[in-house]
């Protein structure tokens, strides 16, 4: 449903922006144009933010490892691991058992 409502705001709004473009349009005509299509472009944004928390895209995902087991010759890290701006983990400081 709130797919529908965002292609039907979307058209809306992109018809009122054509609109308010026609040269023999109005200055009151243009600016009501333009009104209504700011608005149906915030109705747009409302929309499409609460599709994404729908969607569970509005925060954080957290995993929970509850078992891990590490088998001869096998490595595995200890502790939390974070990366400094976002880049790869291939920071030497992690801790990782023998």
């Amino acid at each position: 449903m709130i797919g529908a409502q965002l292609i039907a705001t979307h058209n809306a709004a992109m018809e009122c922006y054509r609109r308010a473009l026609l040269g023999e349009q109005t200055f009151e005509g243009r600016r009501e144009n333009l009104g209504q299509a700011t608005k149906l472009s915030r109705t747009y944004a409302v929309l499409l933010e609460a599709l994404n928390r729908h969607r569970g895209k509005g925060g954080q995902q957290k995993v929970t490892v509850e078992h891990v087991h590490v088998h001869a010759g096998g490595q595995a890290v200890v502790g939390m691991l974070e990366t400094p701006g976002g880049g790869d983990a291939t920071s030497s400081s992690h801790r990782q058992s023998p």
